[in-house]
């Protein structure tokens, strides 16, 4: 009876513990470029001014490879790579998976290790922010 009890919790404590590094789905993400203070939509420089030193800022090294399109790469502790493209308009940027390395990327199922997500939602924040702090001026 007690190694029964012994096996079941066993095996709950392996099955929880292998679904909290198990990938998590991709996240894309989409955002919205505040308008001006006079309500005009922000310049295409403007906006790929601020993608760009969101990138630095976080440790993203982005390289402008079109009008309308950034593509950035980070390395953590020279293990982990990912790579995206971003495309932006005066009124949206958009945040999308291009490639990885050691984030255990599974294409059928489009899922990552949920640090890559982390990383991206960091990085629209970051984004996001350097619009605030451009009305603010």
């Amino acid at each position: 009876m007690r190694s029964a009890i012994s096996l079941i919790f066993f095996s709950v404590f392996i099955l929880i513990g292998s679904s909290a590094w198990a990938g998590k789905p991709i996240n894309n993400l989409d955002g919205q470029v505040p308008p001006q203070l006079d309500g005009e939509p922000r310049g295409l420089e403007e906006v790929k001014t601020a993608v760009i030193t969101a990138c630095s800022k976080r440790g993203w090294m982005p390289v402008i490879v079109g009008p309308n399109d950034i593509e950035a790469e980070i390395n953590v502790r020279d293990k982990h790579f990912a790579k995206v493209k971003i495309h932006f308009t005066p009124e949206t940027y958009s945040i999308h998976y291009l490639d990885s390395k050691n984030l255990d990327y599974d294409s059928a199922d489009q899922t990552i290790h949920r640090n890559y997500n982390k990383w991206v939602i960091l990085l629209g924040r970051s984004i996001s922010r350097g619009f605030s702090v451009q009305t603010q001026i």
